[in-house]
């Protein structure tokens, strides 16, 4: 079973590290964490922040239960929208609105999945994210160890 994220001390709370380096910590942690297996998704497509099996989506992974949950309850659940957006740590906030939409939006859609990782899709999804916001690598190869 792949590591969970320690909400609140990995490198994205860590905000003596550059920015371009904490978007390319959570780009390169969700490559690596999901499958069409293990993502927190309903039925209708939307994200679950909090999972009954798994531990929340890309976003929720990293953030207390409590929070999660509270996330899930409200009637907007994509970091879009500003009652979520603006319940997230400052310290997710400062990766800004619409890099974690991308990062959202490439953990939701099912297209940019395979059982094993990342499709052809979801790979262009992560290079586009990956070259929109400063990402130092490019992410054409997948890697399932991350430093925690």
């Amino acid at each position: 079973m792949k590591k969970r994220a320690q909400p609140g001390k990995s490198p994205l709370y860590d905000t003596s590290l550059p920015l371009e380096q904490r978007r390319q910590w959570m780009l390169d942690y969700t490559i690596a964490r999901y499958t069409t297996k293990n993502r927190s998704v309903r039925r209708s497509g939307r994200c679950l922040y909090a999972h009954p099996r798994h531990v929340g989506c890309a976003i929720g992974v990293h953030l207390p239960k409590a929070l999660r949950i509270q996330l899930d309850s409200s009637k907007g659940a994509e970091v879009k929208n500003d009652f979520i957006f603006n319940a997230l740590p400052v310290a997710l906030q400062d990766l800004g609105r619409y890099f974690l939409q991308a990062i959202q939006t490439l953990h939701d859609l099912n297209s940019n999945w395979t059982s094993a990782g990342l499709s052809a899709q979801g790979l262009i999804e992560a290079q586009s994210i990956a070259a929109s916001y400063y990402c130092r690598k490019d992410p054409t190869k997948q890697t399932n160890k991350l430093t925690l």
